[in-house]
């Protein structure tokens, strides 16, 4: 009975949830459905998607916090936004999913691992539901350390690489990694008359930053780092077509 309280306690919560944020929907979790998880999910009726995409949702903000706690992000994020190279956030009516769900966050870094839900268990997914508008607390966070890598591990062979994104080797990552994903509007200064030099600046800057973020997050968290950049064509054409993994 307290149980079923609380789902439909959470349930009114998601429902009601701040109209100014913005949710993802059905529509944008469609469009980056993972292969292995589109069996699942498309055998879901509509108030099932609509539950599940909710419970992503809540489930990526205690993750996202969970992971700048505990590796920092907020600095390499900084990183980025302190650098001379004028690294500028992208608009946000412009960034895909993955970004929008850490935006509050970080403006330039973000997690691109897909999230499974189905993975929990039902007491895991009874939890779930009964922290829904809770704030982040310890509780919540040895939640979080227990279960968030069997939800986002799509394989645990290393040497085994798939797409976290487009279908192109630009997109590729280990298997059993923690993905970042990275973007900026790379273009915010192409009309100043010096900006061949400014971006090729930025380019160097950039690759050295990544190697920085991927070698002292792999010794921080023991784990596969992969840190993957996405730009303008490869956020269009998931918008546009189911062509990720």
């Amino acid at each position: 009975m307290l149980l079923a309280k609380a789902i439909i306690k959470a349930l009114e919560y998601l429902t009601n949830k701040g109209k100014g944020d913005k949710m993802i929907s059905i529509s944008d979790y469609e469009l980056r459905l993972p292969k292995s998880n589109e069996k699942y999910f498309n055998n879901l009726n509509e108030a099932q998607k609509e539950e599940y995409v909710k419970l992503y949702e809540v489930y990526s903000k205690f993750l996202l916090e969970y992971l700048i706690k505990k590796y920092n992000l907020l600095k390499y994020d900084n990183i980025f936004k302190n650098s001379k190279s004028n690294f500028v956030p992208m608009p946000i009516e412009k960034i895909d999913m993955y970004q929008t769900l850490c935006r509050n966050k970080l403006n330039y870094i973000y997690i691109r691992n897909n999230i499974y839900i189905e993975r929990l268990n039902k007491e895991e997914i009874s939890y779930l539901y009964s922290i829904v508008g809770k704030e982040y607390n310890q509780e919540i966070e040895i939640f979080i350390a227990k279960t968030f890598k069997k939800l986002i591990i799509e394989n645990n062979d290393a040497y085994l690489k798939i797409n976290y994104g487009f279908n192109n080797r630009s997109y590729q990552g280990s298997s059993n990694a923690l993905v970042i994903g990275l973007r900026y509007d790379k273009y915010v200064d192409s009309n100043n008359k010096n900006f061949e030099e400014l971006n090729e600046q930025r380019l160097l800057e950039k690759d050295n930053i990544i190697e920085y973020i991927k070698e002292e997050l792999q010794h921080k968290s023991n784990m596969n780092i992969e840190v993957i950049e996405y730009g303008d064509f490869s956020v269009n054409v998931m918008n546009s077509k189911n062509l990720h993994r």
